[in-house]
């Protein structure tokens, strides 16, 4: 189970059209876009989920290439059911 994720800035606007965008400064390439702020709000914590199970998987490719394998289904399994977002109409 990954640690959790430091309190880190995130920007959250709401566009003109009524809906929001978030994105975190300090970490190029992260955003997210919804509906809602609560939507926009979990949405952005799954992104920076998956940037987060990017840079681990690239530390342990670089660590120990012969020992990862990036098509492991247990692995790739924990990390969908950590990122699932569940919505109440669901």
């Amino acid at each position: 189970m990954p640690e959790p994720i430091p309190e880190i800035p995130i920007e959250i606007i709401e566009e003109t059209n009524g809906t929001f965008s978030a994105w975190v400064p300090s970490v190029p390439g992260v955003m997210a876009s919804a509906d809602t702020r609560e939507e926009v709000e979990r949405a952005i914590g799954v992104a920076l989920e998956f940037h987060r199970a990017a840079q681990v998987a690239l530390a342990q490719t670089r660590d120990n290439p012969d020992e990862f394998d990036p098509y492991d289904d247990r692995e790739q399994a924990e990390r969908d059911d950590a990122s699932k977002i569940h919505y109440e109409d669901d």
